[in-house]
C-alpha cells in the first residue's frame, strides 16, 4: 500500500482520472487539491481491489489534518 496526499495523486494521473477512481467528479477533485487540507490517500493493490470486488478502484481514502 502506498500512501501520498491527493494533490499528489490528482497530479500524476491527472484530476479526471483521481475523480473517477474516487467516484466524484473532476470539479470535486480540484477544490479538494486547493483547500490544502492534507488528505491522505492509501493505494491498494489492483490484486486487493478485485479481490474485494472493486474492480481496481481506490478502496481507501484517509483525512488527515494536521493537528487534530
Amino acid at each position: 500500500m502506498n500512501k501520498m496526499t491527493l494533490a499528489d495523486y490528482a497530479e500524476i494521473h491527472g484530476q479526471a482520472k483521481a475523480a473517477s477512481d474516487f467516484g466524484v467528479i473532476q470539479c470535486a477533485i480540484s477544490k479538494a487539491s486547493k483547500a490544502a487540507r492534507n488528505e491522505v490517500i492509501a493505494i491498494v493493490t489492483q490484486q486487493l481491489d478485485r479481490a474485494m470486488g472493486q474492480s481496481g478502484r481506490i478502496t481507501n481514502f484517509v483525512t488527515n489534518r494536521a493537528g487534530r
